[in-house]
C-alpha cells in the first residue's frame, strides 16, 4: 500500500427491504384467525368432554360451572347456552365437536398462511369469508343487532381489503400497462 492509496471501507450492507404497506392489517387478520382457532379448540375439547358424561356427578359439575359464570351483561346468554348444551344428545355433541375442530384447522391454516404472507392464504380467506356474507346479511335482516352488524362490517371490510391487496399486488407484478397510450 502506498501513501496515496486510501483504505477502502467495507461494503455497507443493503437496507432490509421495506415491508409492503398493509402488513399490519394482514397481521391483525392473521392474529384474529389464530385467536378464533384457539377458541374453537377449547370449544371442541369442552364438547368432546361432555360426550357420554351425563351421570349425576357430571351434571353437578356442569351446574357448578354454570353457577360460576357471572350474571353480567351477557351472563344470562352464557347460562342459557351452557344449560342447552347439557341437554344435547351425544351424537349432536360429537358433530359439534368435530365441526369445531374442522373450523379450527381451517382458521389455523388461514392464520399461518397470512402470517407467512402467502397469496394462497389471502385468497382462501377471501373465499371462505365472502361465502358467509350472504348468511350474515340474512341473519342481520332477520334479527338486526349491533353485534351482527359489526361482524358483517368487519368481514366485508376484510374481504374488500384482501381483494384490494391482491389486485394491487397483481398490478405491481405485471408492471405498467402494456397497452397504455404514450405521448408523441
Amino acid at each position: 500500500m502506498t501513501l496515496t492509496d486510501e483504505p477502502t471501507a467495507p461494503p455497507v450492507p443493503a437496507a432490509a427491504p421495506r415491508r409492503p404497506p398493509g402488513d399490519a392489517a394482514l397481521r391483525a387478520i392473521a392474529a384474529f384467525k389464530l385467536c378464533k382457532t384457539a377458541g374453537l379448540i377449547v370449544l371442541g375439547i369442552g364438547l368432546a368432554r361432555l360426550i357420554g358424561h351425563d351421570g349425576p356427578g357430571e351434571r353437578e359439575a356442569a351446574r357448578a360451572l354454570i353457577d360460576r359464570v357471572p350474571h353480567g351483561s351477557h351472563g344470562h346468554l352464557v347460562h342459557r347456552l351452557l344449560a342447552e348444551i347439557r341437554l344435547l344428545p351425544p351424537t349432536t355433541l360429537k358433530v359439534l365437536a368435530v365441526g369445531a375442530f374442522v373450523y379450527a384447522g381451517l382458521y389455523a391454516v388461514e392464520g399461518a398462511g397470512l402470517l407467512l404472507r402467502r397469496r394462497w392464504a389471502e385468497w382462501m380467506v377471501v373465499v371462505t369469508t365472502a361465502l358467509l356474507l350472504p348468511v350474515e346479511v340474512y341473519e342481520l335482516a332477520r334479527k338486526p343487532n349491533a353485534v351482527r352488524a359489526a361482524v358483517f362490517v368487519l368481514n366485508a371490510a376484510t374481504v374488500a381489503y384482501l381483494v384490494w391487496r391482491l389486485r394491487r399486488e397483481r398490478t405491481i407484478r405485471r408492471g405498467p400497462t402494456a397497452g397504455a397510450a404514450t405521448a408523441p
